[in-house]
């Protein structure tokens, strides 16, 4: 079993310092490329999670992106607000990016990877994704989802300096579907598991 992440570790392929290869996130020290799948029980629960994950990735240099339905989106946003007052300067600054999911698992790839080329470009270091997939599971088969989650883990968590967070409701995923999307994010178990249940 591995070791809980700490600051200053060695990670094959380090060219840059240490802070360009690691964000933190309310606290906890996280390397780029890392693919993290939280699970959630209530809707406060999803957006403690999407906030606690947000919240502190929203200064400059950093672009942030929430991926989910509308109304999820508002009860986040709001959530949000109360703890960055700030947050409509951030997203007319383009620091956070709020969409809903594409209606196909190369869309949505093309969008993030147009995104991420976009913000890396402009002289981002780090970026935050957080989607929630119930809006992804109303456009996809869980087959789709699998394959969604994988091709996003090697096509763009592995290529740009990125942390994300996918988030699943277990009131709407079944049992199987959640031994599915924990076996699709094996990062997850390198955190503290308080972090990622909600």
């Amino acid at each position: 079993m591995e070791e809980q992440p700490a600051s200053g570790v060695t990670r094959r392929g380090d060219h840059g310092s240490s802070a360009m290869r690691h964000t933190s996130i309310a606290g906890l020290e996280v390397a780029h490329g890392t693919h993290l799948c939280g699970l959630y029980g209530s809707d406060a629960g999803r957006g403690k999670m999407a906030v606690g994950f947000l919240a502190d990735g929203l200064g400059p240099g950093n672009v942030c992106y929430l991926v989910t339905e509308p109304g999820t989106r508002k009860a986040i946003l709001r959530r949000l607000t109360a703890t960055r007052p700030s947050l409509r300067e951030d997203i007319d600054a383009g620091r956070l990016v709020v969409s809903e999911y594409a209606t196909s698992v190369r869309a949505q790839w093309e969008y993030f990877e147009d995104q991420f080329l976009g913000a890396t470009r402009a002289g981002a270091h780090s970026l935050r994704v957080v989607g929630d997939l119930r809006g992804l599971c109303k456009a996809l088969s869980p087959k789709a989802i699998i394959e969604y989650e994988a091709g996003y883990h090697e096509r763009l968590a592995r290529r740009f300096p990125v942390v994300t967070l996918c988030q699943y409701d277990v009131r709407l995923f079944s049992g199987l579907q959640i031994l599915d999307a924990l076996a699709g994010h094996a990062d997850a178990f390198r955190y503290p598991p308080d972090r990622l249940l909600a």
